[in-house]
């Protein structure tokens, strides 16, 4: 979805990028690519412009004199009388047919296709969230968040990977968000208020598609994502202040903390002006 706009030619890599079609040319047109010189060659040493239009300058490690080469030279070359040089300096467009210009929405949906209904992230982007912690619940669920084990991967240098909340396992994103003692009793906390069943999760994966799980209305299923996106937040929250600060985790302090952010942002972001404290803290949300 990237296309290169031709200028000067001098940022463009004639062969690499894509730019005269859709194709990359060295794709296109393989057995030209082969004899090709200088395979890293700028669309400006390949090209130059005069009155009469592209003049087209080769550099070939032999001539062309197969059937099919010379096939793809002249039709290369036909395609190339197509270009004109100007003096400005080569750009970028997304290629959208519309107006040209990037939008994530956009990406989105060529990333998905018009009728797929798969989410290239993992999971739904949750709309009254905080974009911080929607942020950070994609990156955990690529496993992109600098745990021991993650760090040790890119060989950084780490004491030990045990888990600082408990002592009991890895500290791997899996670990934190599903496996350690402090999560198990932050979930169950979350289960007896949100009044479902007990939270069951071995992956971050799983905490990801959890809400689709459960028989609830749809407003309480979209509550409910969003409430298990800030609960993997805050649990990431107190393993670093356990780091940084020193501080113990307690599950009920983490519990209460989700409470209270998710009625803030929940009260102000979802546009449910029905919504109080008291019925926040009962989950009741019809």
């Amino acid at each position: 979805m990237i296309w290169g706009k031709i200028g000067n030619g001098w940022e463009t890599r004639f062969w690499i990028d894509p730019w005269l079609c859709p194709e990359v040319l060295k794709d296109k047109f393989p057995r030209l690519f082969l004899l090709e010189v200088k395979k890293r060659c700028m669309v400006a040493e390949r090209l130059t412009q005069d009155r009469g239009g592209c003049t087209v300058h080769w550099q070939w490690k032999q001539m062309p004199y197969e059937v099919n080469d010379i096939d793809q030279r002249v039709e290369l070359e036909a395609m190339l009388q197509q270009c004109a040089l100007t003096t400005r300096r080569d750009s970028w467009e997304w290629k959208d047919k519309k107006n040209g210009v990037f939008t994530v929405a956009g990406a989105k949906k060529w990333l998905t296709g018009q009728n797929s209904n798969r989410y290239p992230f993992g999971f739904k982007w949750c709309k009254w969230v905080p974009a911080k912690c929607k942020i950070f619940m994609w990156r955990a669920f690529l496993d992109r968040i600098p745990t021991k084990t993650a760090l040790r991967r890119r060989n950084m240098q780490v004491q030990d990977e045990e888990c600082v909340m408990c002592g009991e396992g890895l500290d791997s994103t899996d670990h934190i968000l599903t496996e350690c003692g402090i999560a198990s009793g932050v979930w169950n906390g979350i289960s007896m208020w949100c009044r479902i069943p007990q939270v069951f999760a071995f992956s971050t994966s799983d905490l990801v598609h959890i809400f689709d799980q459960y028989t609830q209305p749809e407003i309480k299923k979209k509550a409910l994502q969003g409430v298990i996106i800030i609960t993997c937040w805050r649990l990431w929250k107190a393993r670093n202040e356990v780091i940084f600060s020193n501080k113990v985790p307690k599950v009920v302090d983490i519990v209460s903390d989700v409470k209270a952010l998710g009625f803030l942002w929940y009260s102000t972001r979802a546009r449910r002006d029905s919504v109080d404290w008291e019925k926040w803290c009962k989950f009741d949300l019809m």
